[in-house]
């Protein structure tokens, strides 16, 4: 015989401290049951408050929404940062291709060897060695 999970629960705004220890409403929802209806630990949710009601959604996690990387960029798109020092995208593409033998790789020393003479040393340092 199945347990019948109850839908509706009746639970008390209580106090804890908050910023500054000042009083703060708290609702603590914890237990298997919340599993029950498919919020499992590490899912992300969404709340929204209206009328005097909370209303709790799952949402999907951004990595899940967010496509994957293109890793097709033009290296004169990666010289154009305002701080080419803090380009992700190129510390990225240098770590894609560290250790192998790899075109891109030997296309990105080519790249970085067009550079004035001052950058080419922190471009080696952070992109391709």
């Amino acid at each position: 015989m199945t347990k019948e999970v109850k839908k509706t629960r009746n639970l008390k705004v209580i106090e804890q401290s908050g910023y500054r220890y000042q009083a703060t409403p708290t609702v603590m929802l914890k237990g298997k049951w919340i599993s029950e209806f498919g919020f499992d630990i590490s899912t992300h949710v969404k709340v929204e408050c209206e009328d005097g009601r909370l209303i709790i959604t799952k949402e999907k996690a951004i990595e899940e929404i967010m496509p994957e990387k293109n890793w097709n960029l033009s290296m004169d798109g990666l010289m154009m940062t305002e701080n080419p020092d803090t380009s992700v995208y190129a510390k990225q593409l240098a770590e894609k291709t560290a250790g192998e033998s790899d075109p891109l790789k030997e296309l990105l020393n080519e790249m970085v060897s067009m550079l004035p003479e001052e950058d080419q040393d922190l471009y080696r340092l952070y992109y391709t060695e």
